[in-house]
């Protein structure tokens, strides 16, 4: 009889703990299951970018200090070119995501009003080429590797 007390007193304090945790509001319990991936439109225009050859990286450390203000950020993925401008961040947990989403939407930065979604899982944001593009980075292609052939030659043995 003694055993079995002491066993469902330990299985009630692991219901507790389980339950407090549960209803927590503190960051570091959030159980990351929620959302915590926001993505931000209009963050910036693909145009300003052009002869900058370090503006998405300045728009990412940007973007990461000003979340970090909201709770842990585990990564900030620009995606260059996008025509909608947009910034994924990751949060460690969904307290922060939440409230960056709640900050971010509808805020107006370098005259555009931003949009916070959180991601649906499926939009692929990245940058697609178009054909014209892509013949010209062939081409480009082709000259690189025909100076390297030239200069080999050149060179000799």
């Amino acid at each position: 009889e003694r055993k079995e007390s002491e066993k469902v007193k330990k299985q009630k304090a692991i219901a507790k703990e389980y339950v407090d945790k549960a209803l927590s509001w503190e960051e570091e319990d959030d159980d990351a299951g929620g959302f915590r991936i926001v993505v931000l439109k209009h963050i910036f225009d693909p145009k300003q970018a052009e002869g900058d050859p370090n503006y998405y990286e300045d728009i990412e450390k940007d973007i990461m200090e000003e979340c970090e203000t909201m709770g842990p950020v585990e990564k900030v993925t620009v995606f260059e070119k996008n025509e909608e401008g947009v910034v994924v961040v990751k949060f460690r947990g969904s307290l922060a995501a939440h409230k960056c989403r709640k900050v971010m939407n509808g805020r107006w930065f370098d005259g555009r009003k931003l949009e916070a979604e959180f991601f649906d899982g499926k939009t692929d944001y990245r940058y697609k080429q178009t054909e014209e593009e892509v013949a010209e980075r062939r081409k480009n292609w082709e000259k690189w590797l025909e100076s390297e052939e030239q200069e080999e030659e050149d060179a000799g043995p």
